[in-house]
């Protein structure tokens, strides 16, 4: 709903012949046929849970499904402060939400492939994943292991021939 995800949301919005599936916890003031809204807080099992649901049942009734690609957008940098003084809960949110979510994302989109429907993943990483930052230590934590996440994913897909692609995109600073 803001920065990279409504920059994509808008260049998707202008295509013809595509369903986009909108997950975040803000609701989002654009309308079009192809766009669905899913307003959920997936920082948490039983929000990600629920949504998991909805996109299975939302997939499940697209008769003509050629291709799904999931961008795996949502992270929250939670509170800045050192290790040892972060609070348990901001540990937990943050690392659910930037690792946990994608995971489970992924997965229940991936079970989607077939021989006629194609999925890609873009699972979006951060400089911070590669490089600690004062501060930000479940942040730069759960980039880094999504990172790897998306590394096991590649070869489990070319393991098993699945008809899939997954990425690690770092796209920079954003303002």
């Amino acid at each position: 709903s803001k920065g990279l995800g409504n920059m994509v949301l808008d260049q998707l919005l202008s295509r013809k012949g595509i369903l986009i599936i909108s997950i975040s916890r803000s609701v989002i003031l654009k309308k079009a046929e192809n766009f669905i809204q899913i307003n959920k807080d997936i920082s948490h099992l039983k929000g990600c849970e629920e949504v998991i649901d909805l996109l299975q049942s939302i997939l499940n009734k697209q008769d003509q499904l050629q291709k799904i690609t999931l961008i795996n957008n949502a992270a929250r940098l939670g509170e800045i402060t050192t290790s040892v003084n972060t609070k348990a809960n901001y540990v937990s949110e943050t690392i659910f939400l930037n690792l946990t979510t994608p995971i489970l994302l992924q997965n229940a989109v991936i079970r989607h492939t077939s021989a006629s429907v194609y999925v890609e993943i873009f699972n979006i990483i951060s400089g911070a994943a590669n490089n600690p930052y004062y501060g930000w230590g479940p942040y730069c934590s759960s980039k880094a292991d999504l990172q790897m996440a998306t590394k096991v994913l590649a070869i489990e897909i070319e393991t098993l021939q699945l008809n899939a692609k997954v990425w690690a995109l770092m796209p920079g600073v954003i303002d």
